[in-house]
């Protein structure tokens, strides 16, 4: 098997995978048309470069975690990267922010390396948001703690790959 073959997911693996890990709806049926690369992150830089799809209510300070897929008009992204994550944990619902300090608690009691396999979706400039694992990857980012995290990322043109509110998420990112 060559390296090439090594470094891709089949539509078929990743939906097996991740399916019952992300909980947005997310469009299958343009499965078939997405590039799936498996990406080792070991670093914390690296896991701080990963964006979170967290959204704010208009009107609202609090943020939770928006559905990318089908996005509501009243929501506003907040595309912020995992390592920007100290300056804006606080706006986090209440439910949210209590989950990452739970996990964050749990990785810093344990101290254990941490094994994670999460989905992502990669824009055309480079940039990766995470699909789901928001929580645990925050706090293993909070934590400090070694970890391994097998990311698996779908490439290509958002809008192409039904990824109907990433665009607006990279934009937003690139305002902040």
């Amino acid at each position: 098997m060559s390296a090439s073959a090594l470094d891709r997911v089949s539509a078929e693996t990743f939906r097996a995978l991740t399916a019952p890990l992300i909980r947005c709806a997310v469009p299958w049926e343009h499965a078939a048309e997405w590039t799936i690369a498996l990406q080792p992150v070991t670093s914390r830089e690296a896991l701080a470069a990963l964006y979170l799809p967290w959204h704010r209510r208009q009107g609202s300070q609090e943020c939770w975690q928006g559905d990318i897929f089908n996005p509501d008009p009243a929501d506003l992204p907040i595309a912020r990267r995992i390592g920007e994550l100290p300056s804006f944990l606080d706006l986090l619902d209440e439910p949210r922010r209590r989950a990452v300090r739970r996990f964050e608690r749990g990785y810093r009691f344990e101290r254990y390396p941490q094994g994670l396999i999460a989905p992502a979706a990669q824009a055309q400039d480079g940039r990766r948001i995470l699909l789901d694992g928001c929580h645990r990857l925050s706090a293993i980012f909070l934590a400090e703690v070694p970890f391994t995290l097998a990311l698996l990322t779908i490439k290509g043109d958002p809008l192409k790959l039904g990824l109907v509110d990433l665009e607006r998420l990279i934009a937003e990112s690139r305002n902040a």
